[in-house]
């Protein structure tokens, strides 16, 4: 077992892609996703996100991450190649579970 440092704030949701041995981890009060690299159990990235990011979501098909920010009213796409937010999409009222479908 080894700990790892999530970045500051609260660590909310966690997800893994069992593809690309990545683990991805909300932090609800920093407002960002820490992206872990399972082979060496470090931090490979943060990726800044939407406000109060609650849910998180892995489509191994496309390496793409989905977060729901709760107070943000809004889901983050994170491209998981390269640890970057590709698009933030409006979601209505605090969004608070998010699914992907397994074949993107």
């Amino acid at each position: 077992v080894t700990t790892v440092q999530a970045a500051t704030g609260q660590p909310w949701a966690v997800v893994a892609n069992p593809t690309t041995n990545k683990v991805y981890v909300t932090s609800i009060s920093s407002n960002n996703v820490t992206v872990i690299d399972g082979a060496t159990d470090g931090v490979a990235a943060y990726v800044a996100v939407g406000s109060n990011p609650t849910a998180i979501e892995v489509n191994q098909a496309t390496n793409r991450i989905y977060v729901a920010n709760r107070a943000g009213a809004s889901v983050s796409v994170i491209d998981g190649a390269n640890n970057t937010v590709l698009a933030t999409i409006p979601a209505g009222t605090q969004p608070e579970v998010i699914a992907a479908a397994p074949r993107g």
